[in-house]
């Protein structure tokens, strides 16, 4: 019985990789062609999307997240840094078999990654979604930002159940 549990939590552990692993690729996927078609220089259509909120506007990103700027010859290094030390993070929690913290880990990783890709190729990061309101963001920073959200839940919901 007790095997069979254990069986059942390793099946659970290994579909819900196999799911967010299979989003991760699709979206890297989408992200990296995006950009190389419009590093390319092949014509990008502008314009709306979804809404006249969300429009398609490529532009370059010499900063980091959100506009926040650093030093350009420094940016990649952070970046790695980040991501070697996420890495670590992401192999613990592998080996514990933590679904939702590998996932938002890999979300995370991955999409730093494919920023870092740009940097390390044309100094800059491409963007392309344009919120009119907010602003100018790519696939990958979505991935990033819905990681750390993932991570700020958990650890939201950890602290809510210490406190009860």
């Amino acid at each position: 019985m007790q095997e069979e549990t254990q069986r059942r939590g390793e099946l659970r552990f290994a579909t819900a990789l196999v799911a967010a692993y299979l989003v991760t690729l699709a979206t890297v996927t989408a992200d990296r062609l995006v950009k190389d078609t419009i590093a390319t220089g092949t014509p990008a259509p502008s314009g709306v999307i979804f809404s006249p909120w969300l429009q398609f506007h490529p532009t370059v990103n010499p900063h980091l997240a959100y506009g926040i700027p650093f030093p350009p010859g420094l940016a990649p290094w952070l970046t790695l840094l980040v991501m070697f030390a996420f890495g670590r993070w992401w192999w613990d929690a592998f080996r514990q078999r933590f679904a939702w913290l590998t996932t938002a880990l890999s979300f995370t990783i991955i999409g730093a990654g494919s920023n870092l890709v740009d940097r390390i190729r044309w100094g800059v990061v491409v963007d392309y979604l344009d919120v009119t309101f907010f602003t100018v963001f790519n696939l990958a920073d979505v991935m990033i930002s819905v990681g750390v959200g993932m991570l700020l839940l958990r650890e939201l919901a950890r602290w809510w159940r210490k406190k009860r």
